[in-house]
């Protein structure tokens, strides 16, 4: 009987500690790897997520089991960020999403299964994004307010 009520609340605590991990609560702020090594098995963040100034961050790809962001998603200053891939997994931004001033971002390819933002969406100030990529994108949230400029008009 004891062996059977130790395995029973072994596993229950395995339960509770996967359930920690992929349901994250708070805010999150990426500024270094290993702000976003915290956040790498999270399913759904209970506030904003917010990746910015980041000169090393080159991908997201910590952030592929992400679904929900209940909060604001921010994605600003990363000048060596150059996709979006690792949010291939994100479905869902409760309020604001924006996409701003990241130098070397070239495509939006990773928000291909984002399906509702809350708010507003706001793409620009990225210099080799294709302005025609980020106008399709904005497309698809037809009852968003949306804005968009400065990315490259050149393609």
């Amino acid at each position: 009987m004891k062996k059977m009520l130790w395995v029973a609340l072994f596993s229950m605590k395995a339960c509770v500690s996967e359930e920690a991990e992929t349901n994250c609560s708070g805010d999150f702020h990426i500024q270094s790897q290993m702000d976003l090594d915290r956040v790498a098995n999270c399913e759904s963040i209970s506030g904003d997520l917010v990746i910015y100034d980041n000169e090393a961050l080159t991908n997201l790809d910590e952030l592929s089991n992400l679904r929900n962001v209940e909060g604001y998603l921010y994605i600003e200053g990363n000048s060596a960020l150059t996709n979006l891939d690792g949010l291939s997994s994100l479905r869902y931004v409760h309020w604001n999403a924006e996409i701003k001033d990241n130098a070397a971002l070239t495509n939006l390819n990773g928000l291909s299964r984002l399906t509702t933002v809350g708010g507003d969406l706001h793409v620009y100030d990225n210099p080799s994004l294709c302005q025609s990529l980020v106008e399709s994108f904005l497309e698809l949230f037809p009852d968003n307010t949306t804005s968009f400029g400065n990315n490259d008009d050149s393609c």
